[in-house]
């Protein structure tokens, strides 16, 4: 389910990461305090990430919106 090519890549670029650090979707939604399933829903694109949900994300990621970028 494609939504568009930001949000798309968004979600890949989070899960690779995410999986890179050895993370499961349980501990980022931890880590980033997110809600049960966020990251399920988000890298599935059955959701739209707000910008300080991003923020939240990717401090929990240890990344910089740069290097993510």
């Amino acid at each position: 389910m494609e939504k568009n090519n930001l949000q798309s890549f968004i979600a890949k670029r989070i899960r690779k990461i995410r999986l890179q650090r050895g993370m499961t979707q349980e501990q980022l939604e931890e880590k980033a305090d997110l809600g049960v399933n966020y990251a399920y829903k988000l890298e599935n694109l059955a959701t739209n990430i707000k910008i300080n949900t991003l923020e939240k994300v990717l401090n929990a990621l240890d990344i910089t919106i740069t290097d993510f970028f």
